[in-house]
């Protein structure tokens, strides 16, 4: 895709990623000369009209939100067999990964979130507009801390598609409502449940419930409660974990009645948070229920009486302090009360576990994933980062690398077709089409080319073709005309074999190499008589052959019919 123009505006320049329905790109809108990220439908989701239309429409009716936290959608449409979607380009990472390496966030950063997150909800549900797929990967955090939401519309697209929704709740159900995994429709009270967890996962680092399967998963947010945030994390306010436990209610009416007020209570205990506890007044603003931080105060003596405490007390800590070290250092009593973490990114589990072991903390690995710097199976993340100093005992979390996504295309060029094939799919990628050709220089069943060439980068799973040898090619007894036909006098012999000579002219309109295929249809079948790249303008002939008393043959420039001819025994040739 990349230098193709869709839809005659947008210029592909990058790839960013692949999602669960879409590859994005980064791309310049040839219009009005900005950049947008473009979303292209991908082809298996495509080659379902209904469905492809349905993304359409929804994306068309998501275009009229327009909130500074949402991601503003300029034109949804398709060109062709490519389905599209042009929206606002944000340079940033999404809310998963930002939760992966720095969870649990501070208290204040995950209200301000989840504010920003709350206030793009409110706007959408003033227009009717249910997200209903509220997620961390679809929340962008651009590269000047901007929270922005996608993907509205989707989940309703994919509602009318049930084997298209049940795949989809593998990604989603850890942040399902109980209504929505009982197959209900989504509402805004389910939007403020996936907020619930949402704003959970970034003060613990862990979501309310986790399972082996996403069966089990939805049957615990139907049943069970969720362990309160404060049990993961102390460090969370009350008042904070009351907004949590709120918006996590099993039946949607014991939620908040509306976004609107949960946005009143998490700006409520946002600007307590900010407020030190000796300067709060009753002027401040009232949340739905009570807010109560967690933190103890009494009310001080005078200032004298106070000094002499701290004094005393410092004195007594300074000297169990020097009493502790002493015994650690004649009596080897004790441990050190933190560790530092050691380097463990390029190793593998069992390398890290020793080195885990050896500084005095455990390891918890958190998944497997692509990575194109570290090779399978070594460690490309730690959280905490190496060299920080953290309690002994402390848990470190860890990811996997997968390896990288791309390989390149082995060179199988006059192998044979079986060897040729083994060697494709050992390196990760698939055999596609083949078509056959003459060669002088080939041996017959070797390969003559392949496509994409060797060498080139491609993402695993991805289809190599090839073109195998038919050995050297039969001289032609005709060799004159676009088409020759051969002699069509005397009698019928439905054996007998003709050859016919084609001559293709390859569009000079077409943006790089141009497949040629020709097809030959005869009383034995269909088959491929011809499939090669040629670059835009050549001219080429082709000797093909047909038997019977009827042959058709066809002409393709990329898989698009240019000519049709058919060769009658009885009528001669005829062009369509």
């Amino acid at each position: 895709m990349i230098g193709q123009v869709v839809n005659y505006r947008y210029e592909i320049l990058e790839k960013c990623g692949d999602g669960n329905f879409f590859t994005v790109y980064k791309a310049r809108d040839k219009v009005l000369n900005r950049l947008v990220a473009v979303k292209i439908l991908l082809p298996h989701y495509a080659a379902n009209r209904d469905f492809a239309e349905r993304v359409i429409a929804e994306a068309q009716a998501a275009s009229g939100l327009s909130h500074q936290n949402i991601a503003k959608v300029y034109e949804a449409d398709h060109q062709d067999d490519t389905y599209f979607i042009a929206l606002e380009y944000i340079r940033g990472l999404n809310l998963k990964d930002r939760v992966r390496r720095l969870a649990p966030f501070s208290p204040a950063l995950a209200v301000d979130m989840a504010i920003a997150i709350a206030e793009a909800l409110d706007s959408a549900h003033h227009q009717t507009i249910t997200h209903g797929d509220l997620r961390p990967k679809n929340v962008i955090v651009s590269s000047d801390s901007q929270v922005k939401l996608t993907d509205f519309g989707m989940a309703a697209a994919v509602s009318l598609f049930p084997n298209i929704q049940t795949n989809c709740v593998l990604r989603s159900v850890h942040y399902m409502s109980p209504e929505v995994a009982e197959g209900k429709v989504a509402r805004p009270a389910s939007d403020i449940y996936s907020l619930g967890v949402i704003l959970y996962e970034m003060l613990t680092g862990a979501v309310p419930f986790d399972g082996d399967t996403a069966i089990a998963v939805a049957l615990r947010h139907a049943k069970d409660p969720p362990p309160p945030p404060r049990s993961l994390n102390a460090g969370v306010p009350k008042a904070v974990e009351s907004i949590v436990l709120k918006a996590l209610a099993k039946a949607p009416e014991a939620r908040y009645r509306n976004v609107q007020e949960m946005l009143q209570d998490l700006r409520a205990v946002r600007q307590q948070l900010d407020a030190p506890v000796s300067t709060r007044t009753q002027d401040e603003p009232e949340m739905t229920e009570a807010i109560d931080l967690g933190v103890e105060h009494k009310d001080t003596p005078g200032f004298l009486s106070g000094a002499l405490k701290i004094g005393f007390v410092l004195f007594a800590a300074g000297l169990v302090g020097l009493v502790l070290m002493i015994l650690y250092l004649f009596f080897g009593l004790g441990s050190p009360a933190e560790v530092a973490i050691p380097l463990m990114l390029g190793k593998t589990q069992t390398e890290a576990e020793t080195l885990a072991r050896e500084a005095g903390v455990s390891l918890t690995p958190v998944g497997e994933e692509v990575n194109e710097e570290y090779p399978p199976g070594q460690i490309y993340l730690t959280v905490p980062e190496a060299g920080m100093r953290v309690k002994r005992g402390q848990t470190v979390k860890i990811w996997i690398s997968r390896g990288s996504r791309f390989v390149r295309a082995p060179d199988v060029a006059e192998m044979t077709e079986d060897k040729a094939r083994t060697e494709i799919t050992d390196s990760g990628l698939i055999v596609g089409s083949s078509a056959r050709a003459y060669s002088e220089t080939v041996p017959l069943g070797s390969v003559v080319k392949q496509s994409p060439a060797p060498g080139t980068q491609l993402e695993r799973g991805q289809p190599v073709k090839l073109t195998v040898s038919m050995g050297p090619e039969p001289k032609p007894e005709t060799v004159t005309g676009e088409i020759t036909p051969p002699d069509s006098t005397g009698a019928y012999d439905p054996g007998e074999q003709r050859e016919f000579k084609v001559t293709v002219k390859v569009p000079t309109d077409g943006n790089g190499p141009q497949t040629v295929r020709i097809t030959v249809e005869d009383d034995i079948g269909e088959s491929v008589a011809y499939e090669q790249e040629h670059e835009p303008g050549d001219v080429f002939d082709q000797v093909v052959t047909g038997s019977g008393q009827i042959v058709t043959i066809r002409t393709f420039v990329n898989d698009n019919l240019i000519r049709t001819y058919i060769f009658d025994k009885a009528k001669g040739a005829q062009r369509r």
